[in-house]
């Protein structure tokens, strides 16, 4: 009997802690689903991004034979090729250059930091 009635206690303990592990969980539930729409909103807004990009393409090759080419054409596909590796480049040279100003402004605040505490360094004196 009282084996039975420990086994029950530990049972019903057992329960408790499950049912407060799941509380906690239920709890952080609502910040994962806004995680999850936050990460799937900026998925799709790249996707219509990119997709929004290889229409703009298109288009600007079509313009570039001043009239409506079939997207098959071997033409096509190279002038589209041409500038896709244009934009690209474009796109790579816009990174590398806000990397480089970023940099610079980095340097510059690290630069008038220095400046300011050997003024103040100065002033102590």
């Amino acid at each position: 009997m009282l084996k039975l009635d420990a086994w029950i206690k530990e049972l019903n303990t057992k329960i408790l802690e499950r049912e407060e592990h799941i509380a906690k969980k239920m709890l952080k539930l609502d910040a994962w689903i806004k995680e999850l729409n936050i990460k799937t909103a900026k998925k799709q807004a790249e996707a219509q991004e990119a997709k929004e990009r290889k229409e703009k393409l298109i288009e600007e090759v079509r313009r570039h034979f001043g009239y409506t080419v079939d997207p098959r054409d071997d033409k096509f596909k190279e002038m589209l090729e041409k500038k896709e590796k244009e934009q690209k480049k474009a796109m790579k040279e816009a990174r590398k250059k806000a990397k480089e100003e970023q940099l610079v402004t980095k340097i510059l605040a690290k630069q008038d930091k220095q400046e300011g505490e050997a003024i103040a360094e100065s002033k102590e004196k």
